[in-house]
């Protein structure tokens, strides 16, 4: 239903003018006998709304004490004892006037009078009802505060302001500020100044859906793809550590939560419940609400590691970027200008020291020796071409851990020559060469510069790859202490 200050009655007090005539005159007086009647009718209308009348049948002034805590911040107490006053004066002129104007109407109904003395009082009702004009808009003024008061009062029944009462009727204004900030973390509603629990969950689901989707040129070596693989392994564990202790407290929480959820929803009948009812309600579900509330304080290291989350996940989406962007890019770039890690130089140069020197030519001898008997004999050229395969195909750079699928690939790589010789000589040089490669490859990774963004996405830093994934680690870390 709407409330009169939605819809206010026309002003009735609008001063008439035009002939003085006995036609005339009766036509004005009707107009202003009318505008009295609407006048009345606002009134009564204005003071039987029950927007405005809820605010005077409260009987406990203890009440109003409640009402800045819900947004009211108008005087209620005042308007309506104002409201009031102004109504009864603004209906004893309205009658004092109308009965001046009734009796300017008999004098009217007479065959025979003083004319100019009726058109002389006629003026005078019609300057008395301009009087009432002021006192209209002024009436019309408090109704419609009062009136806004009480929608704005049933549109605040709500959890936020069901907290905010019960924390100004409680003895401990700072634990009810930090349950606050807490829920508001957990529960993701408004006015949360950090990160909240469902963002977060929500940010380290999708990047660990990212970091299995990251496409690498075939151009790379494989062990260059290799030690990116590790390190995104290491950051999915991180994020699993993180996800883990997201759901921690998700799942600690999950019954004050879900406490907070139902009292939200026995809050809503109290938006239609008489004004006075409203507000003694209210504070007693504030009571009742708030032990449980308070003990939100046991997680108080909640925020910190919503921060500490945050800061990792932000170091993640780094991290995302620079496999996507960067690492591709400057990899490559290495590979054509680094003379530890161009496989077309590494392979010729190891293929040249291989046939090089005393040892070179003693090779040269046995290998022609072999070829006599009808053994497979190898070039130099040979020997590059297969150390660059391996360069590029030896995807296990940690050859300690996994030495059986590092050597399988060397072993394919060297089938077709003859054991012992040349075979175990060239497998030496080839496992020693990629080993040296891959250590030169990881560790120049690890060095590559990772630009970290500033405000407003600028760039204003830059962080080594691995010191970037350290810094992962350690936030994961720290999230278990």
């Amino acid at each position: 239903m709407d409330s009169p200050a939605d819809n206010p009655p026309p002003d009735p007090i609008v001063a008439a003018g035009g002939d003085a005539s006995r036609a005339s005159a009766r036509q004005r007086l009707g107009e202003l006998r009318n505008r009295f009647s609407a006048l009345r009718q606002t009134v009564e209308g204005y003071a039987q709304a029950p927007a405005i009348r809820g605010w005077k049948t409260i009987d406990n002034l203890n009440l109003f004490s409640t009402l800045p805590v819900l947004g009211i911040t108008v005087d209620i107490q005042t308007l309506t004892k104002n409201l009031d006053s102004l109504g009864t004066e603004l209906l004893r002129r309205t009658a004092i006037t109308d009965n001046d104007a009734g009796s300017i109407a008999a004098d009217l109904a007479l065959p025979s009078g003083d004319d100019d003395k009726l058109a002389a009082a006629l003026e005078q009702v019609e300057q008395q009802a301009a009087g009432l004009a002021p006192l209209a808009d002024k009436y019309r003024g408090i109704a419609t505060a009062l009136a806004n008061a009480d929608r704005d009062l049933r549109n605040g029944v709500h959890l936020d302001n069901l907290i905010a009462l019960a924390r100004s009727r409680g003895d401990s204004p700072a634990r009810f500020d930090l349950c606050i900030k807490i829920h508001r973390a957990l529960s993701g509603s408004g006015g949360a100044n950090g990160p909240t629990l469902s963002t977060l969950e929500n940010a380290c689901s999708s990047l660990g859906a990212a970091l299995g989707e990251i496409p690498f040129p075939e151009t790379l070596p494989k062990a260059a793809v290799a030690v990116i693989h590790q390190a995104i392994e290491s950051v999915r564990a991180a994020l699993a550590r993180n996800r883990d202790e997201l759901l921690h407290y998700r799942t600690q929480t999950a019954d004050i939560i879900h406490f907070c959820q139902e009292t939200a929803k026995k809050l809503e009948p109290l938006r239609r419940a008489p004004t006075g009812t409203l507000l003694a309600d209210l504070i007693k579900e504030a009571d009742r609400f708030t032990p449980a509330f308070l003990s939100l304080d046991r997680y108080d290291d909640l925020l910190n590691h919503l921060q500490t989350s945050a800061s990792l996940l932000r170091y993640v989406k780094v991290f995302l970027d620079a496999c996507r962007k960067v690492l591709p890019v400057e990899i490559s770039r290495m590979l054509g200008s680094d003379r530890d890690l161009n496989p077309e130089a590494i392979a010729a140069g190891e293929a040249r020291n291989f046939f090089n020197g005393l040892n070179g030519i003693f090779r040269m001898v046995r290998l022609l020796g072999s070829s006599l008997v009808g053994h497979r004999m190898i070039t130099e050229a040979e020997l590059t071409d297969i150390l660059r395969r391996a360069l590029q195909d030896c995807d296990l750079y940690d050859k300690s851990k996994t030495s059986g699928g590092y050597q399988a690939i060397i072993t394919t790589l060297i089938a077709p020559y003859r054991r012992p010789f040349p075979h175990d000589e060239l497998f030496k040089v080839i496992n020693r060469t990629v080993g040296r490669f891959n250590f030169a490859m990881d560790k120049k990774i690890s060095l590559i510069p990772i630009p970290l963004p500033g405000e407003g996405g600028v760039k204003t830093d830059s962080m080594a790859f691995g010191k970037l994934i350290g810094r992962i680690e350690s936030r994961a870390s720290a999230l278990e202490g």
